[in-house]
């Protein structure tokens, strides 16, 4: 499989035929494992095929009966640290090379259950960014507008919940005093955030190319902007990594809304400015206003 890897550029310029057969066979058996059946010798083996999947991903999503099991493939992979950032490659280059088949519901349902199954925390940052990036991509190929609007908006929702529980903590002082606990809800917040802001960012790329449209914005803004607001109010955000990864994603968000965070941008720009004076070493809620 290394070797595959490898000389990818060579055979893909080639253009002539090559057999896939035995790559799928392996992706068939290995995707159909639970997690509790794979050691850490075959998750090398993931990382491998996971290799081979993102360089070949063009020829090998060109089959409609390869999308589903080289997705859960994916997701096998996703879930240890060893396999996780080849499998998150190979997810976007099928997102992104699949756009005919990856929209038709089987498929979505594969790609939600993949997000949703983030909120452990148990990925590096990168790679969860990189997944949602992907996942937003497939969905922004979607030809039904409601369809489309409604999955996007899942997508966001999907990330709502790990920062709608850092806000609850804080109306309950007791789960507050548990530092191990606390310092867990800050963690799953702050990958929440940045998943929030990988997908306004990846939306920023599609309204360019004219995927998205106006309605689809407004709707995911409104979903957003309200939690961020309540966020931004808590005393949780004097810790730094939260405080960042909160002005991150807002900027991600305006830039991706354009015109349509006009009406809020009082109210966006106290929020910012109450930040700053309450804690003046994060600079990162100057920056967001600057910006």
């Amino acid at each position: 499989m290394y070797a595959l890897s490898m000389v990818a550029d060579t055979i893909l310029q080639d253009g002539s035929p090559f057999d896939f057969s035995v790559v799928m066979h392996f992706v068939n058996i290995l995707s159909s494992r639970t997690p509790a059946e794979l050691n850490g010798c075959q998750f090398l083996v993931y990382k491998s095929f996971g290799d081979v999947i993102g360089s070949y991903s063009k020829w090998l999503s060109s089959s409609k009966s390869n999308i589903k099991p080289l997705l859960l493939f994916c997701a096998s992979g996703i879930s240890k640290s060893i396999s996780s950032n080849s499998c998150s490659v190979a997810l976007r280059k099928l997102c992104e090379d699949a756009s005919s088949f990856i929209h038709e519901p089987p498929i979505l349902d594969i790609l939600f259950w993949i997000s949703e199954g983030m909120g452990e925390g148990n990925l590096r940052i990168e790679d969860e960014e990189e997944i949602i990036s992907a996942i937003t991509h497939a969905l922004c190929s979607i030809l039904d507008k409601e369809l489309r609007k409604t999955s996007l908006a899942r997508l966001l929702c999907s990330s709502y919940s790990a920062v709608e529980k850092i806000i609850d903590i804080d109306r309950d002082e007791l789960l507050r005093q548990n530092s191990s606990a606390y310092a867990q809800a800050l963690n799953i917040a702050v990958r929440g955030l940045h998943r929030m802001g990988a997908l306004f960012s990846h939306l920023a790329m599609s309204i360019t190319s004219g995927l998205i449209d106006d309605d689809t914005i407004s709707v995911l803004f409104g979903i957003f902007w309200p939690l961020l607001e309540k966020l931004t109010q808590s005393s949780h955000m004097e810790n730094t990594s939260l405080s960042t990864a909160a002005c991150r994603s807002l900027s991600s968000a305006i830039h991706s809304c354009g015109q349509h965070f006009q009406i809020l941008l009082p109210k966006i720009l106290e929020c910012l400015s109450m930040n700053f004076l309450l804690y003046q070493r994060h600079d990162c809620f100057l920056r967001t206003g600057n910006g």
